[in-house]
């Protein structure tokens, strides 16, 4: 249904269709040789109680792909990537737009598109995170791990033999924890004692198996007794029985289970994830990822498409506690992508977990500048005032934002402020996504459409105060206008 405006200026009125709005609104004003016109959206009879069916616009034309002969420029994805962009910087993202292969805002090709709706089906398919961090924590969880303090004395002391194995405390001391000990002792010994038990683990004679799990033992022993003062922590789990780990006691424990409340507390609700764990090795790994709320079809190159994080570590400190996190972004017509971000580490030693939540946050900072960028700001309702109907308030809403004095969009438009504002009004319903809540992503979308008609250098700066508008996200008020 075609959207109409009712322009009320002294005691004339006039209803005309939403393209003659502007131009009839100057007529009247010369007419009546100056005043300010009310505009407001109303049906064909002049009725401005519109309801929200009657808001809603024809759907648009399909876009226009690029092909590798013919590129298209969307002009309303090019603005608002570049408010992504501006936003990403502002978090300390830096975008370096030097590696797309075109002009940010350029449609990409059919089989661009292709391989984004598979991306996004992709991330669909994976489990929400909170899910996957139950699943790793459950798993590891399941071992019934404990951390033992024993002098190399005690260890020789509890040392026993069953089934050609060699048992701590009735716990298999498994090849990783042997090493860990003889390497911490500084043992001469540690060549042959490795060297001895590779050979045990191939040997397929049960007499000569024996023979050296005797000899195996018998050094082990002694080198414990030898060096008796030092101390170890051993890391035991009971399913499987072994220990797993033979190190420091000032190793610091972090753990998957034992790390993951700090990292689903930093992430957003609908993030989701996916998880890997090797009980032999004890590595584990957690990533976990956000998709654009853009839909397919409306993306381009230089879009932010999706967030991503990743934590990994080896509880038998054979590995480092590792996080890191980046961007996507679209870099070609076929969707490639280039990425923005970080990494960072810390070895296991002392309270390494008093650096977990600060590490978290470091490698959570590509996501949290892509909701700034793009989540918080798509999503985020704007209030009406109570006793406010919606066509007065949207008007009242572009006339706070370009006329306050902290707004980024004051004075940024050239003409009569009420002339611009019945012009954003009517761009705002033709480029409203939610029509059940007005939302603040309606508004920067409204505003790109609406600056694309004005002069160069006057669009630039506009693209620069909606992209800045985005990131600062400052609170919305409704200005009413005056009767």
């Amino acid at each position: 249904m075609s959207l109409y405006y009712k322009i009320t200026l002294g005691d004339v009125s006039k209803v005309v269709p939403a393209a003659q709005a502007m131009d009839t609104a100057d007529q009247m004003v010369n007419q009546a040789g100056g005043g300010i016109p009310n505009i407001v959206p109303c049906d064909e009879q002049g009725n401005t109680e519109i309801k929200k069916e009657e808001t809603k616009v024809e759907t648009p034309a399909p876009k226009v792909n690029s092909t590798w002969t013919a590129t298209v420029i969307d002009n309303t994805a090019k603005a608002r990537i570049e408010a992504q962009h501006q936003a990403l910087a502002a978090q300390g993202i830096k975008v370096n737009t030097k590696e797309q292969f075109y002009a940010t805002g350029t449609r990409m090709a059919d089989v661009g598109y292709t391989t984004q709706t598979h991306r996004k089906q992709e991330f669909l398919k994976q489990k929400p995170l909170k899910d996957a961090i139950g699943e790793l924590s459950e798993k590891v969880g399941n071992e019934l791990r404990r951390d033992v303090h024993l002098s190399a004395k005690e260890i020789a002391e509890e040392l026993t033999v069953e089934d050609n194995q060699i048992l701590v405390r009735d716990h298999l001391l498994t090849e990783r924890a042997l090493r860990g000990i003889v390497a911490r002792l500084q043992s001469p010994a540690i060549g042959y004692l490795v060297g001895l038990q590779e050979r045990i683990a191939g040997e397929q004679d049960a007499k000569l198996l024996q023979t050296d799990i005797e000899k195996l033992t018998d050094i082990f022993y002694y080198e414990c007794k030898r060096f008796g003062d030092v101390e170890f922590k051993l890391r035991m789990r009971e399913y499987p029985r072994d220990i797993f780990a033979a190190l420091s006691p000032t190793f610091g424990v972090a753990d998957a289970p034992m790390v993951m409340d700090q990292i689903i507390e930093q992430m957003p609700e609908d993030a989701r994830g996916s998880w890997s764990y090797d009980p032999e090795t004890t590595s584990w790994e957690l990533r976990a990822e956000i998709f654009t709320p853009t839909p397919v079809e409306e993306q381009a190159v230089g879009e932010a498409f999706s967030g991503y994080v990743s934590f990994s570590s080896g509880d038998a400190g054979n590995l480092r506690f590792r996080g890191g996190g980046g961007i996507s972004l679209i870099r070609c017509l076929n969707a490639s992508t280039y990425s923005a971000g970080e990494g960072i580490s810390r070895v296991h030693r002392g309270k390494i977990m008093y650096d977990i939540n600060s590490m978290t946050a470091k490698s959570l900072k590509a996501i949290k500048a892509l909701c700034v960028a793009w989540g918080k700001n798509r999503q985020e309702k704007v209030e009406i005032p109570t006793g406010v109907k919606i066509s007065d308030a949207i008007p009242g809403f572009w006339r706070f934002l370009l006329t306050d004095k902290r707004s980024e969009l004051q004075g940024v438009l050239k003409g009569r402020t009420e002339n611009n504002i019945g012009g954003l009004t009517q761009a705002f319903y033709s480029e409203r996504r939610d029509l059940d809540n007005v939302v603040r992503a309606d508004f920067a979308q409204g505003f790109t459409r609406f600056i694309q008609g004005q002069p160069t250098e006057i669009r630039r700066e506009a693209e620069l105060a909606i992209g800045n508008w985005v990131v600062n996200n400052k609170p919305m008020r409704c200005e009413l206008k005056e009767k």
